[in-house]
């Protein structure tokens, strides 16, 4: 039998939740169940997050163009990156039949008010990027706003990063997008109503299995942990499972604006 993380293993994993994603997507409303009728995801199904979090959404309403703005002090690769975390979201959403729209805007007022905001800036230790609801419907809890701030000038301590140019991982290189982009991915998830895995991204996680996990090492390059070599922990773009996780808001019209009914 192959171990959990061999590059087999996780491509026998991915092929069968295709498979369970393309049946099960349109399926039951309930989370847990969503899968049901083809694959259990199982252990590789992020779970939402959880109502007494205090950024708890129930994501953004489907079928609109979502603006994003990226700090004008992010350099032409770290935007390029940002931006490419949006596009591998969209696209692997509207394959599944999820239509999210995110469009990026120079305007950050118009970000702030009713998309994504990207900052650049410092994050509590131990947090490589974080995501913060700016606004949401009080009775829904459709998301109306965000903010994601990474921290791609600092870290846990002086002299310490956790997305470093000069060392391997940082840069998009064959299928991987890059660390700032894996990072953003996460976050993004996060407007998606999604939730972290449980466990140490670097030790108990399913390494590059999701988008949900952690970070691994300085642009999730892998770490040596007590002697032991361990593999990036994020996943290259939004797995079968993270997309299929993904609860839809779907428009409804209402006389008093945006109105909602949720399924998945």
């Amino acid at each position: 039998m192959e171990p959990m993380g061999s590059h087999r293993y996780l491509r026998f994993v991915t092929f069968f939740a295709f498979i369970g994603l393309f049946v099960c997507v349109g399926g039951p409303r309930a989370h847990a169940a969503l899968c049901s009728a083809a694959i259990d995801c199982g252990d590789l199904m992020p779970p939402l997050i959880p109502v007494t979090d205090p950024n708890y959404n129930a994501g953004f309403q489907k079928d609109i163009e979502i603006p994003f703005y990226i700090d004008r002090f992010a350099s032409h690769e770290e935007a390029a990156q940002i931006e490419a975390a949006f596009s591998l979201w969209q696209d692997q959403l509207e394959t599944a039949g999820k239509h999210f729209i995110f469009v990026k805007t120079t305007d950050p007022d118009l970000a702030a008010s009713s998309g994504i905001e990207v900052v650049i800036g410092t994050t509590p230790p131990g947090e490589p990027a974080n995501f913060r609801v700016i606004s949401k419907d009080p009775d829904t809890h459709e998301l109306r706003a965000a903010r994601i701030t990474i921290d791609l000038r600092g870290g846990l301590a002086a002299g310490m990063l956790y997305f470093d140019p000069q060392k391997p991982g940082y840069e998009a290189h064959g299928s991987s997008p890059g660390a700032v982009a894996k990072a953003i991915m996460h976050e993004v998830g996060h407007a998606l109503g999604l939730h972290h895995f449980g466990g140490k991204a670097c030790t108990e996680q399913l390494s590059g299995a999701s988008v949900m996990n952690g970070m691994c090492g300085i642009n999730d390059f892998g770490a040596i942990l007590d002697g032991v070599p361990r593999p990036p922990a994020l996943a290259n773009r939004p797995a079968p499972c993270d997309v299929a996780a993904v609860p839809v808001v779907a428009s409804a019209t209402s006389h008093g604006g945006r109105s909602r009914s949720s399924e998945h």
